[in-house]
């Protein structure tokens, strides 16, 4: 039976704002302190990179198919972080401007022709700023300076042409009714060094002067700003006509790119692929559950049904509230049953069926035509899915080789406490779990199942033991302990 991975991304018909908004997610689950300017760092991406090559070495491990990002796919979504994270700190250095009319805009889509008129396209802003000293164009650039010096030239020579087409798809914007100059639009282009420092110069920015442009730092780019304070061009009313007029105009991003991707973060595949790589097993021979699911006693079950049930548990990890339909075929092979009468199966497995109807676990359970269909009930299913401190973790292969239920069911509750390395209860509650019969003595209990499950469990629990306690007259055990070391994985 092989496991059908859900993909941690897609990457059809996804825009770039997709695609930051879902990487800086993921990195922000997984590392609280992720902000602005880890974001804009070199190392941008460690979590989505361990969680890339997790899967990676899984593949190779198992020859498996996970999907994971390619080069470019990487590439491009640490150059659209960094680039986000730019614009981020430049948007608010500017809130800082003392401007109380001042109206800000991020990422502002305007209709533009290019000169191809009757054709459909855009004009992006990074950050718009419009203040009763004019309109601000601000176009953000990201790079890594080491030095005290960046040269403006390295923009290319198309860097006039992108500041000038900023300015006309305003102007047409605001055509007709608000009729401003050209002059009163101003361009400038920040550049933010992704090291985090800006104490270098800019050089070279002779060809932008001549584009009427400008070019600073984040440190000098409110004064810049301020500089021009003693030119009023606009009143609050004209701002917020403009910024209305803006606003208004403003298009959804349709642009999509090949190696845009979106992230779908899943912790519960990656917590298994992860256990799958310690223990080198394949991931679907991993059963994860909440601890609650070991308080079932699974009395009437024979050797085999509980090897099919928790067969079904472990497949329904991740499922959420989907239903998983498992066939005879595989139920077969993935519990090695070896038997060949399939109507022998069939009422076994009909009978494993009544049982789990009577657990209150699920909303449905059926068993027709050699196919199992199963769903949690909505209020079960954190027993199932989204893995925490509560979850237990085993594998599936081990169950399987242990021959009774005695052996089964301690195997489950000593991986549950194997951080521990003990395991006490009351007598009592150890027989209702193991289903032990009343008529059953508690010496008898202790000899005949608990020793001899116990030898079976010696490989997996190493310097593993029991101390058992009696009360009352009759000296009777009413409480036993068990001690062992953590599992041995392998």
């Amino acid at each position: 039976m092989n496991t059908i991975f859900t993909p941690w991304f897609t990457s059809k018909h996804v825009n770039n704002e997709t695609t930051i908004q879902s990487a800086r997610k993921i990195e922000q689950l997984l590392d609280p302190s992720y902000d602005c300017l880890k974001q804009l760092s070199g190392n941008n991406l460690i979590s989505i990179r361990q969680i890339n090559d997790t899967y990676i070495q899984y593949n190779l491990q198992h020859q498996s198919q996970i999907p994971v990002l390619s080069d470019s796919q990487m590439m491009q979504t640490e150059y659209l972080l960094a680039g986000d994270a730019g614009e981020r700190l430049v948007d608010n250095e500017v809130r800082q401007l003392a401007s109380p009319n001042k109206i800000i805009l991020n990422n502002v889509l305007l209709p533009y022709q290019y000169g191809q008129y009757g054709t459909f396209h855009d004009n992006q802003i990074d950050n718009l700023l419009i203040t009763e000293t004019g309109i601000y164009c601000i176009e953000v650039k990201t790079r890594t300076i080491k030095g005290n010096l960046f040269d403006l030239s390295q923009l290319g020579p198309d860097i006039g042409n992108q500041l000038a087409f900023h300015k006309e798809a305003i102007l047409e914007t605001l055509q007709p009714g608000i009729s401003i100059k050209p002059k009163m639009i101003k361009t400038i282009i920040v550049i933010v060094n992704r090291l985090g420092v800006d104490n270098f110069r800019l050089i070279n920015n002779s060809d932008l002067e001549n584009a009427g442009a400008k070019a600073t730092t984040i440190k000098y780019l409110n004064l810049m700003i301020s500089n021009e304070s003693e030119h009023a061009l606009f009143t609050p009313s004209q701002i917020g006509q403009i910024n209305l007029r803006i606003r208004n105009s403003c298009l959804p991003d349709r642009r999509t790119y090949s190696d845009n991707v979106c992230f779908i973060h899943n912790p519960d595949l990656f917590q298994r692929i992860n256990l799958a790589l310690k223990w080198r097993v394949p991931a679907e021979q991993i059963v994860s559950y909440h601890v609650k699911l070991n308080d079932i006693a699974l009395t009437g079950l024979n050797n085999k049904q509980q090897d099919f049930f928790w067969l079904i548990i472990g497949r329904l990890y991740n499922q959420k509230d989907r239903e998983l339909t498992l066939i005879r075929k595989d139920l077969r092979k993935a519990a090695g049953y070896r038997g060949k009468d399939n109507s022998k199966l069939d009422k076994s497995l009909y009978s494993l069926v009544a049982f789990m109807r009577t657990t209150g676990l699920f909303q449905k359970v059926n068993y027709e035509s050699g196919k199992l269909t199963i769903k949690a009930k909505r209020s079960k299913i954190y027993l199932f899915n989204y893995s925490n401190d509560y979850f237990t973790h085993w594998n599936y292969q081990i169950l399987r080789q242990l021959s009774t239920n005695t052996a089964k069911t301690l195997f489950r509750t000593f991986t549950q406490y194997s951080d521990a390395g003990r395991y006490q209860t009351s007598f009592q509650e150890l027989r209702y779990l193991l289903g032990i019969s009343p008529l059953d003595r508690n010496s008898d209990v202790v000899k005949r199942k608990i020793e001899s499950a116990l030898r079976q469990l010696s490989p997996f629990f190493s310097d593993l033991r029991y101390k058992v306690t009696k009360k009352g007259k009759s000296n009777q055990i009413s409480e036993i302990e068990f001690y062992f070391s953590p599992m041995r994985f392998n």
